[in-house]
């Protein structure tokens, strides 16, 4: 993405943290807007943050979140895989940004996985977001792939890891006959 096409104003940037929170991104986002770094037009979905941002729009769950992925110049979301899994699909610029606060390390888990067959932007820490946002682009497949498969890799990668097979999220998670008969 050409520096400065994001911060100059006019441009949509989408903020989602999906179903949960993620109070410390929410805050950085509207630090930036606050101090001019990003002078776009920001829409955030807040999910169940404590505290609410003062300087973008902003709602608790939006029922057309995907739509606005899809119109938004800019997508910058938490680390979710259903979330992260809708950035790639909108085609549009994006930054994955890990919440740590959530159990284990299975976000930043996901995101190394889906880098083997991705190429996109991620951050370990909203305080990184500042100097992530040039860096930002649609992902682009390493290798052919439709996003079943891509779904399917990434189960088969994360099951192989003993500590998301004794969780087993990603069965309960993707619920895919896929993922149950993998491990």
């Amino acid at each position: 993405m050409p520096a400065g096409s994001i911060f100059g104003g006019g441009d949509l940037i989408l903020v989602t943290v999906g179903t949960q929170f993620f109070d410390e991104l929410i805050a950085e986002v509207d630090r930036l807007v606050a101090t001019g770094v990003i002078r776009d037009d920001v829409y955030a979905q807040i999910g169940l943050c404590k505290s609410e941002p003062r300087h973008m729009r902003h709602v608790r769950f939006d029922r057309t979140l995907h739509d606005r992925m899809c119109e938004a110049d800019l997508i910058i979301t938490h680390a979710g895989t259903g979330c992260v899994i809708e950035a790639i699909e909108s085609g549009n610029p994006f930054i994955a940004v890990v919440n740590d606060s959530k159990a284990g390390d299975h976000q930043r888990e996901f995101l190394r996985v889906l880098e083997t067959t991705h190429d996109f932007c991620w951050i370990e820490s909203p305080a990184k977001l500042a100097s992530a946002l040039p860096d930002a682009r649609p992902a682009s497949a390493r290798q052919e792939n439709s996003v079943g498969q891509l779904c399917d890799d990434i189960t088969r990668e994360l099951m192989q890891s003993s500590r998301v097979q004794s969780r087993g999220w990603v069965r309960r998670l993707l619920g895919r006959s896929s993922a149950a008969s993998v491990g």
